[in-house]
């Protein structure tokens, strides 16, 4: 039997093609560590935020205490085309209370089963990505999307990005002083949560949902950017020098025209 060739992998499209792998899969196989014994079962994922992955699971399943004692996961992506994608993560219980009603809300066979966002049986695990691996079928060679080992992003790197733009950053001129004023709450702080992404090493995608990683550090979502942004705002943050127009572009010029009317 000849031994089939594999398509030529662009390896400057390697994070688009192990998204598209992953989309494609849609169910991943998530392993975990019992003990001395691997343990692999089927998923289906609640939110994937790039290679951020939720996945919802109930108090009494055995991968809870699993999870518990070695947060070390992997899930394995595998397309009708045999493509696959390996992300090596660490899974983590989610508490951000506001992407949980995110999730909620999105998951009506969640809701017919469980009944209640605080049923004590919901856990929704957050999967941060440590190593993204993407093989083309009969390729026989792992691409290690992430290029490095990623690195966990801390809550003080997030606070420290965020606040070397805000340093850079003073209010409008015309007396609205509040990021968080509703008329130009998009503008201020998409622009605020790309800036610091940067400073981060990592680039939104075109969505402005997700960021992927673009240094080999791990990507915080976006959700966690904003709530510490958030919090330095509600704790008397204030902005230093720069303009909004500069970091906002044409959307400020729109959004200026409907607060003066």
């Amino acid at each position: 039997m000849t031994r089939p060739t594999p398509e030529p992998v662009d390896t400057s499209k390697l994070a688009e093609l192990a998204l598209a792998t992953m989309e494609r899969a849609k169910f991943p196989m998530l392993a975990t560590i019992d003990g001395d014994q691997p343990r692999v079962r089927p998923v289906s994922p609640v939110l994937t935020q790039g290679f951020m992955v939720y996945i919802a699971n109930l108090r009494m399943y055995a991968k809870t205490a699993q999870i518990a004692t070695n947060p070390r996961v992997e899930l394995c992506y595998l397309d009708a085309d045999h493509h696959q994608v390996r992300i090596t993560a660490e899974a983590e219980v989610l508490d951000d209370r506001d992407l949980l009603e995110q999730i909620w809300e999105s998951q009506p066979l969640l809701r017919s089963y469980l009944g209640s966002i605080d049923n004590p049986q919901l856990i929704i695990y957050r999967c941060t990505p440590l190593q993204v691996r993407y093989m083309r079928e009969w390729a026989m060679e792992y691409f290690d999307v992430s290029q490095l080992a990623r690195l966990k992003t801390t809550d003080e790197q997030i606070e420290a990005a965020l606040l070397e733009v805000l340093d850079d950053i003073s209010p409008p001129d015309y007396g609205i002083t509040d990021p968080f004023d509703i008329n130009l709450m998009f503008v201020r702080t998409a622009g605020v949560l790309r800036l610091a992404l940067e400073k981060l090493g990592c680039i939104a995608d075109p969505s402005h949902e997700i960021a992927i990683a673009n240094s080999g550090r791990e990507t915080p979502d976006v959700s966690r950017v904003y709530l510490t942004l958030q919090k330095l705002v509600h704790a008397g943050r204030t902005l230093g020098r720069g303009d909004w127009q500069t970091l906002a572009g044409p959307r400020y010029t729109e959004c200026r025209k409907g607060v003066e009317k």
